[in-house]
């Protein structure tokens, strides 16, 4: 009893879901995963954004080092992608791993997990993963995480340094 009066006071009657006034309008409340439920998918992407698929290119392959061109998006999926490439690679006897960010576009926290997993994997192999380039924003994540000089990446303070000198 004491709950129904409650509700009433608030305007709603929470088990009714219905207004606490008659002929008032009804509002109900709306999940943020609504849209997924009902149509059984992805929404799609919000207007102005696209979604860039990864991609993982293997450019160049000696019995030393193995160069992985990556463009596109290092997030979710993409992450698992790359990471399990260099299980691949790594399981065909490839043990020094560098790899070209340049063309990757964003970098999230499991793009940065990817990363670091797969340097743990390379040097449980008696290997090592190196990245010979990063495009400005993986290069600033990479950076703020202290990831950087772990992966061979010259900073953005190095380079300028090394500018100035010449």
């Amino acid at each position: 009893m004491v709950t129904e009066r409650i509700r009433q006071r608030r305007g709603v009657f929470a088990d009714r879901g219905r207004s606490a006034k008659p002929g008032a309008a009804t509002a109900r409340y709306r999940h943020p995963l609504d849209g997924l439920r009902r149509e059984g998918g992805l929404r799609p992407a919000p207007s102005g954004y696209r979604y860039e698929m990864l991609e993982v290119t293997v450019t160049q392959s000696s019995p030393a080092s193995t160069l992985i061109t990556v463009s596109g998006e290092l997030a979710g999926s993409g992450s698992e992608k790359l990471l399990a490439r260099l299980d691949r690679l790594l399981d065909q006897g490839h043990r020094y791993v560098v790899l070209d960010l340049s063309a990757v576009t964003f970098c999230d926290s499991s793009g940065v997990s990817a990363l670091v997993r797969g340097h743990a994997r390379a040097s449980g192999a008696a290997g090592g993963l190196r990245l010979s380039a990063a495009s400005p924003q993986v290069t600033k994540v990479l950076e703020l995480s202290g990831l950087a000089r772990m992966l061979g990446l010259k900073s953005t303070v190095d380079t300028t340094a090394e500018r100035v000198r010449s």
